[in-house]
């Protein structure tokens, strides 16, 4: 494998340090998210896929830190705004910067039903039982999947990074050319 020298190291971007609030409140709509999620199942159907789908969430994190974030610019560096390049350094291997984009999109599907589970949950309890608590949840979750947590992304946690252009999730998702 060649050296890598397009390293968060050798950028600009790196002199940014997000500070532990910054990692928090990057990370504060998913966690909202899997709650509410399991809350939604909890309801729906049974406390112990409740707590399936919180660990389920929790694994999907460690999933991003495991098998993506290797390849991020940001890989072991307080420039990442999410605080995985920090996390991921202390537990998997730097990896080759040049296949993050190929590697992010065939892992993404990993925590995908994350934003899918718990509207399949509400809307089945819905039909079958319907309740206002389970309307204003599924909402909420709403609001909080598919609205605020990708503003947040695109807009305060993914606008400086050197990946984003071949990023699936905030760019075209296309490979920039060598």
């Amino acid at each position: 494998m060649e050296k890598n020298t397009n390293s968060c190291k050798d950028t600009d971007n790196c002199r940014i340090e997000y500070s532990a609030l910054h990692v928090w409140l990057d990370n504060l709509p998913y966690i909202i998210m899997v709650f509410l999620g399991s809350l939604m199942i909890g309801l729906a159907f049974d406390k112990l896929l409740a707590v399936l789908f919180i660990l389920y969430g929790a694994a999907g994190t460690l999933w991003f830190i495991v098998f993506i974030c290797p390849y991020c610019h940001y890989y072991g560096s307080r420039a990442c705004p999410c605080g995985y390049g920090v996390l991921s350094k202390k537990i998997a291997p730097k990896k080759d910067e040049n296949r993050f984009h190929s590697v992010f999109k065939r892992n993404i599907s990993a925590i995908v039903p994350i934003w899918l589970l718990p509207l399949v949950a509400g809307i089945y309890n819905m039909f079958n039982v319907f309740s206002v608590r389970m309307l204003i949840l599924a909402i909420i979750f709403i609001a909080d999947s598919y609205v605020i947590l990708p503003w947040i992304s695109r807009k305060y946690g993914c606008v400086n990074c050197p990946n984003k252009a071949e990023c699936p999730w905030m760019g075209t998702g296309k490979k920039k050319a060598a």
